[in-house]
């Protein structure tokens, strides 16, 4: 009864029913169109926080939005998106190409990016209030084994999403959340250099992004930060169960998350291939070998691949 209820608490803060993943409108997000920022936009206030330059806007409609410049903007908006398909929280995220921001004041950081009011290419995310104030931890023991909390760390080892620190660990209105996807979409390795929205370098990463299954548990090859809890008992079985969801995705969805991030038509072609390989990859993780007792046996030597034209 313990472990039954256990379960329903994690269901119910880590993950929600999106229903039918494959109706899902991965274009507008998990705000949907309607939510989409309406211009004109009026300056509020330079955010300081962080690495990336941002700017607190208000839109026509009264709404709050922190805009965010730079290398993060196209790998946030999609991230979000397959983040929010796959039932975890995700803010309301939107590409907006260029417009003009009213009543702009002296800048610090984001002044290369706001030349008179107006802007090119920034990620718009809405704040609708709530609270955010509180930080949770990789390491909680109550996540231990819950396969929503593994199908969170399989989502980061998918998007390479490298920069999971506690600052960007919060509860949002009572769910728990990562709050800042634009580390995402490069090369998540320390040694090899890290990297955002980087497609030739994903896409390399791509094909050694799994290396087996032993025992069980999916042996991933991720080195970004915190990657040892990140990579930490994964079962095969927790890897089906995200991808009951995701794997539903069709092309046109995925494509569709792409042109409403920003993506530019070669870096939808590229990006396009190798998160769909990504995905590939992980459908062929249950197809391990198991015993009649149903026991999984070692498959260490086993490499998960897919070939690439």
């Amino acid at each position: 009864m313990t472990s039954l209820l256990l379960s329903f608490l994690l269901t119910a803060v880590f993950w929600s029913d999106r229903g039918p993943v494959e109706s899902l409108d991965l274009a507008g997000g998990p705000g949907g169109a309607a939510k989409a920022p309406k211009p004109p936009f009026t300056f509020v206030s330079e955010d300081k926080g962080g690495t990336a330059p941002k700017v607190n806007v208000r839109d026509s409609a009264g709404g709050q939005w922190i805009v965010k410049f730079g290398e993060e903007v196209k790998a946030e908006n999609f991230a979000s998106r397959i983040v929010w398909a796959a039932g975890y929280f995700a803010d309301a995220t939107y590409f907006v190409p260029s417009g003009k921001i009213e009543g702009v004041g002296e800048l610090g950081r984001a002044k290369e990016f706001v030349r008179d009011g107006n802007f090119t290419n920034a990620r718009f995310e809405l704040r609708e209030g709530g609270s955010r104030s509180e930080r949770w931890s990789l390491t909680d023991s109550r996540f231990k084994d819950s396969r929503e909390f593994a199908g969170l760390k399989v989502l980061i080892v998918l998007l390479s999403n490298w920069d999971v620190k506690p600052d960007n660990l919060a509860i949002v209105d009572g769910k728990y959340a990562i709050t800042d996807w634009g580390a995402t979409m490069g090369r998540p390795g320390e040694l090899m250099g890290r990297s955002k929205w980087d497609c030739a370098r994903y896409e390399k990463d791509t094909k050694t992004m799994i290396e087996g299954v032993d025992n069980g548990f999916v042996l991933f090859r991720y080195q970004g930060k915190q990657g040892v809890e990140i990579r930490h008992r994964i079962k095969v079985g927790d890897v089906q169960w995200l991808m009951e969801r995701l794997g539903k995705l069709s092309d046109a969805q995925i494509d569709a998350a792409l042109q409403a991030s920003g993506a530019t038509p070669e870096e939808q072609a590229c990006f396009g291939k190798a998160f769909r390989s990504r995905l590939a990859q992980l459908m062929t993780v249950g197809n391990t070998v198991s015993s009649e007792d149903g026991v999984t046996t070692t498959r260490r030597e086993v490499k998960v691949t897919t070939k690439t034209q």
